[in-house]
C-alpha cells in the first residue's frame, strides 16, 4: 500500500476528466511536492502525462484494486486535492479546480489561472 509522505499535495485525477486536463499544467508549477494519484492504468496515464506535459510524481489507484487510496481519502469525484501537513495529516481538501481553490491551497502559483464565469 502507498504510504503518503508528509508535506505534499495529493492530486486525484482521471485522464478523461476535462477539468483534470486543464489543471495539470498548473500543478507542474507547485512549490511543494505534488503526487498525482491516477485512477487509470499506467499506459493511459503515461500517454496523458506526455500529451499534457505532466512532470509530477504519479501513483496508481486502480479500479481493479477497488480504488483503495481514493476510498481511504473519501474521494467522490475528480479532481480532488489534499494538502498533507508535516505530521502526515490532511490540512486542506480542495474539490474541483478554480482560482479560489488554488489560492486556498497556498502552495501553487495561481496568477495565471483564468477565472471562468457563466455566460
Amino acid at each position: 500500500m502507498f504510504e503518503v509522505p508528509p508535506n505534499c499535495v495529493l492530486a486525484f485525477f482521471k485522464v478523461t476528466c476535462p477539468t483534470c486536463k486543464f489543471g495539470m499544467p498548473f500543478l507542474n508549477r507547485a512549490t511543494h511536492r505534488v503526487i498525482g494519484v491516477s485512477q487509470d492504468d499506467e499506459a493511459a496515464t503515461a500517454k496523458f502525462a506526455e500529451q499534457f506535459g505532466v512532470k509530477i510524481e504519479m501513483v496508481f489507484d486502480r479500479v481493479e484494486d477497488g480504488y483503495p487510496l481514493s476510498n481511504r481519502f473519501g474521494v467522490e469525484y475528480v479532481p480532488t486535492l489534499f494538502v498533507i501537513d508535516e505530521a502526515g495529516r490532511v490540512s486542506k481538501r480542495i474539490e474541483g479546480f478554480d482560482k479560489e481553490g488554488f489560492e486556498d491551497l497556498g502552495v501553487v502559483f495561481v496568477e495565471d489561472v483564468p477565472v471562468h464565469k457563466p455566460g
